[in-house]
């Protein structure tokens, strides 16, 4: 009797099975694992976007704008193998912006501030090359704040 195929192929565990013990055993050195009914690589289950503008008419010639957007993400992995090491827990971003539009001088200038909660969270994980059991991690972007002047030619 022949074993079916499986429906998702991807990357084999090295951090977890290094950190355990517990190896992929028979699968363990293939260029490929058996994911299925595993989850894919960064895709939270549950993804959540609210933006809100408020737009005002100060003069004759300038209007203003509020904005805030809020971004949750619930946990997800960062790579295709699955590795239980590798999750990102549940993460929300709160980006602002308040801006002034001369219309005349075709002149914007905004303030702006993004992930304003300063909100800890991983941009990426990955093995490290040549190091079984080591991992990667980059930081997601912190707490940013700037000025943007745009002007329309």
């Amino acid at each position: 009797m022949n074993a079916a195929a499986p429906d998702f192929n991807a990357g084999c565990q090295i951090a977890t099975p290094a950190h355990t013990g517990v190896d992929e055993a028979t699968q363990r050195g293939t260029a490929a694992c058996d994911r299925s009914g595993g989850r894919l690589p960064n895709t939270p289950e549950h993804a959540i976007n609210l933006g809100v503008k408020q737009m005002f008419n100060l003069a004759d010639g300038i209007e203003a704008y509020v904005y805030g957007e809020y971004t949750f993400l619930s946990g997800l992995v960062n790579g295709n193998d699955n590795d239980p090491l590798k999750e990102q827990k549940d993460f929300g971003l709160l980006n602002l912006r308040a801006g002034l539009d001369f219309v005349g001088e075709d002149i914007t200038v905004t303030l702006w501030g993004r992930n304003v909660l300063d909100e800890e969270y991983k941009g990426s994980t990955f093995d490290a090359p040549l190091q079984d059991g080591k991992l990667l991690t980059s930081p997601g972007a912190p707490r940013t704040y700037g000025v943007t002047l745009n002007k329309r030619f």
